[in-house]
């Protein structure tokens, strides 16, 4: 089964300000080996503030928890979920 990500920004005032819309877009993961890479990268070169998981039907917010290391929770839900299906 192949793992689904989505790295979410937070709106600034600049993306407000000038009518940008937020979009998310889904990446699909078919290798387990890389899946860590693939985050540490959303998260610390992409600077997305979150990553939302699906990984075996089980869904996961991943966060910074310092400059270099990222941690993961258990989610019941999320607005966003709906595209990870």
């Amino acid at each position: 089964m192949d793992t689904k990500l989505i790295g979410v920004k937070y709106p600034t005032s600049a993306t407000v300000a000038m009518g940008k819309k937020m979009l998310h877009e889904v990446q699909t993961v078919a290798d387990k080996n890389v899946l860590k890479s693939v985050i540490h990268n959303l998260l610390f070169a992409d600077k997305f503030n979150y990553v939302l998981v699906n990984f075996e039907g089980i869904y996961y917010v991943c966060e910074k928890d310092s400059d270099t290391t990222f941690c993961k929770r258990k989610i019941e839900y999320h607005p966003l979920m709906e595209k990870l299906v």
